[in-house]
């Protein structure tokens, strides 16, 4: 994962909000308006899904994000990677992205300092 990389894809989230990007065990979690809706791991955008949206990326084949812990056991995080359809398509991206944030809007999952704020709606371009 380059900066470059990372700054393209902020760029690109950017209408849907005030997106940002935080170190996490050798990967970077993003959020927008505090809302931790996506994890770039490894040059692969992965999104947040819960019971609401997860059959979207399931009907698609898509298969979580896991990895190996300290322990050797394997992890599965309820993280998805982005659809092929919306690599090239800011508006199919922006619509993914928007399930995403509000999966992590449902589990309430906020940078710190801004728990307590709740929406009741995942912000962006219709």
């Amino acid at each position: 994962m380059t900066n470059d990389d990372l700054t393209w894809l902020l760029d690109r989230l950017g209408p849907l909000g005030h997106i940002t990007a935080r170190r996490m065990f050798g990967s970077r979690g993003l959020y927008c308006d505090g809302v931790f809706f996506a994890i770039y791991a490894d040059g692969q955008f992965y999104l947040k899904a819960d019971d609401v949206n997860r059959d979207d990326f399931t009907r698609l084949g898509l298969t979580p994000l896991t990895f190996q812990a300290p322990s050797g056991r394997i992890q599965v995080l309820p993280y998805y990677p982005l659809p092929d359809e919306a690599a090239d398509d800011d508006t199919a991206l922006w619509r993914w992205c928007r399930g995403a944030i509000a999966a992590g809007l449902r589990c309430g999952r906020t940078t710190p300092g801004k728990r307590g704020r709740r929406r009741t709606a995942a912000p962006g371009p219709a």
